[in-house]
């Protein structure tokens, strides 16, 4: 998964390769709108008490707990990372259960 803010994904990126998804902050954007058009998992669309918030691109919790545990990694991504990513996306935690997924600011 790649992390990364707005500048860098509109100016500076130019492969746009995001492994397993693209965690985009643009805490300028309204939540669930970042401005780009490239698909997102994450978007960080603000900051609170010095905390990152963020929403997830999933409709549901139960979609979002099917990403993490049913997405194979790419043929050059191990096997470990791919671990990696499901393990903070599940550190971080589920904020709304009846509603489209957010990580718990």
């Amino acid at each position: 998964m790649l992390y990364c803010n707005l500048d860098y994904w509109k100016n500076r990126d130019t492969t746009e390769k995001c492994g397993n998804g693209l965690w985009i902050a643009d805490p300028g954007a309204a939540a669930r709108h970042p401005r780009i058009t490239y698909s997102w998992v994450v978007h960080q669309y603000g900051i609170r008490n010095h905390t990152d918030v963020n929403v997830c691109n999933f409709a549901t919790v139960q979609a979002w707990r099917d990403w993490v545990g049913a997405r194979r990694p790419q043929a050059d991504r191990s096997q470990a990372a791919h671990a990696q990513v499901g393990q903070l996306l599940d550190q971080v935690g589920i904020l709304q259960q009846d509603g489209p997924a957010r990580l718990r600011p």
